[in-house]
């Protein structure tokens, strides 16, 4: 501003002198040209001041997991073996849990678990486990809105829900376990043999569902608003036959058969005999899980870049599967991820190469990523992903030892 203030007095100086002197304007307009040029680069200088900045670092996401057991958990039980190695994967760290169960031991039994012991709802695996005093829980498969399991479910021999047919079933015996297309056919016949089609277990009639089998592990009620005609089955004895706009009840005993329009040739009447037929049957010692695709068969890698309910695995991330060898022994796998250096994670074809190199011959994808978790002894052994929290589970695992 002071260099401004000059120029200024000076300018009227020359005017001034102009008057007096001899000088031509040649003079001013030099000095007026220097002036207009010293003003535009002070402006511009005003303008281009950049201001006071402090340099800042974004910091590095540091994840402290919890304490990782490296060392077999404290009364360990014969037949199950869990253990824990950092493996390099493509050059990157992975923390990989196994789970390895002898079905041998009569003592030790691998069942499913349903939250609340019904179809709908949502529990942490800790849960899970202290409830039924088991010896150790894992993730197991996938589930549509509000816990309803994605496919077949089967504990001790009961169907909870149906099979689908597209992806293959954890089939667990008594000494073995297999893998499985379960695509589960339900119908009913009366003493005139007239076959009544149902459509499905504990699942809404919705769409091309037209009817359905509904029992004590669905609710309280079999939850239609709309107008239907239910048929109470008792050990094969047609109960009560009701038509209604509303929720009906599903009784303490025997199931309960609902339809959205029960076939006009159907001639059933109260205490008639009805006998309900489902397909495959299991016995009661069976336990059954529909998991998702194959990874690894007859000892191939056969793992593709996308699963229908993971979505794509070429990523890296937290994954759970479970496994048989050639003895039909069982495996269940957890690889921690999304964690750093920690543990990054694998993609599908790392995943079935790892079980390969495991021994597993056969081996399916299970519910990963945030909800990736075992718990072996009261104790969680793989480290968490999202925030080292527990996610709400529709069903897990159970490894249960008498």
């Amino acid at each position: 501003m002071i260099l401004i203030k000059l120029l200024r007095q000076r300018l009227l100086r020359l005017k001034n002198d102009e008057r007096n002197s001899k000088l031509t304007g040649r003079n001013s307009r030099f000095f007026f040209i220097i002036f207009l040029v010293l003003l535009s680069l002070l402006v511009s200088c005003q303008e281009n001041k950049v201001p006071r900045t402090i340099n800042t670092i974004m910091p590095l996401i540091t994840i402290t997991p919890l304490p990782v057991v490296t060392e077999k958990p404290n009364n360990e039980v014969k037949g199950i073996t869990y253990s824990n190695e950092e493996i390099k994967v493509n050059g990157r760290n992975n923390q990989i849990h196994k789970l390895i169960i002898d079905l041998s031991y009569e003592n030790i039994k691998v069942t499913t678990y349903l939250s609340f012991d019904r179809i709908y709802g949502f529990e942490t695996l800790s849960e899970m486990v202290k409830k039924n005093n088991a010896y150790a829980g894992i993730t197991a498969g996938f589930f549509y809105l509000y816990g309803r399991p994605s496919g077949l479910v089967v504990n001790n021999g009961l169907l909870l829900s149906s099979g689908t047919g597209r992806f293959k079933s954890l089939i667990i015996n008594k000494d073995e376990a297999h893998f499985e297309t379960i695509n589960t056919v339900i119908y009913a016949k009366t003493t005139t043999n007239e076959v009544l089609s149902i459509d499905t277990v504990n699942a809404p009639i919705e769409g091309a569902i037209q009817s359905a089998l509904y029992n004590q592990y669905y609710g309280k009620t079999d939850r239609l608003d709309f107008s239907h005609t239910v048929v109470h089955l008792l050990d094969n004895t047609i109960m009560s036959i009701t038509k209604t706009d509303s929720p009906y009840d599903i009784p303490d005993e025997g199931v309960i058969l609902c339809f959205r329009n029960l076939p006009a040739y159907s001639m059933i009447n109260k205490y008639d005999q009805l006998t309900l037929t489902i397909e495959p049957k299991f016995s009661n010692i069976t336990s059954g899980y529909e998991c998702s695709l194959m990874i690894v068969e007859d000892g191939l890698n056969i793992a593709t870049d996308y699963d229908p309910w993971i979505g794509t695995l070429n990523q890296y991330d937290p994954r759970t599967c479970v496994g048989v060898d050639k003895k039909g022994q069982l495996m269940f796998v957890v690889v921690d991820g999304r964690q750093g250096e920690y543990s990054s994670g694998v993609t599908g074809k790392e995943l079935a190469d790892i079980c390969i190199d495991l021994g597993l011959i056969n081996v399916a994808m299970l519910d990963g990523g945030a909800s990736a978790e075992m718990i072996v002894n009261e104790k969680i052994v793989n480290s968490l992903s999202y925030k080292q929290e527990e996610r709400p589970l529709a069903g897990g695992f159970l490894i249960m030892v008498d």
